[in-house]
């Protein structure tokens, strides 16, 4: 049984997160100015490696999408009401974690909270559009 722990340790996936975690987030970048204050980016890189950290466990196999979009939506709430610069970095950051974890979509979450809408949905609604 310990040896199967291990393997599973191991795991490319856990891995990747792992490493995902240990690294310092939401500091300044070409495009991304940095958090207001080491308070707040202490905080928004908690919330964000509190998600990677849920999701190890799942790690081995496909990913659920409810259990992602449960978590996704978790890490939302958790996130609260920061700068839409850091919701829009905590959502490149979430993307980053999908794929590590092969998630190919957020179902429109994570447009909704960086931008407060889903593009696609307002593409589909659009009558001059015509459907994919």
């Amino acid at each position: 049984m310990a040896q199967d722990r291990t393997e599973s340790d191991q795991h490319p996936k856990r891995l990747a997160l792992r490493a995902f975690i240990g690294k310092r987030k939401f500091l300044a970048e070409p495009l991304y100015p940095g958090a207001t204050n080491e308070a707040t980016r202490e905080k928004c890189q908690a919330v964000i490696d509190a998600l990677a950290e849920r999701l190890i466990p799942l790690a081995d196999a496909p990913v659920d999408q409810r259990i992602f979009a449960k978590e996704l939506t978790q890490t939302m709430l958790d996130f609260g009401s920061a700068d839409s610069e850091e919701r829009e970095r905590a959502a490149s950051y979430v993307e980053e974690v999908m794929d590590m974890l092969e998630i190919e979509s957020s179902g429109g979450l994570l447009n909704m909270w960086a931008y407060g809408f889903d593009p696609a949905e307002l593409l589909a609604k659009s009558p001059n559009v015509p459907p994919r």
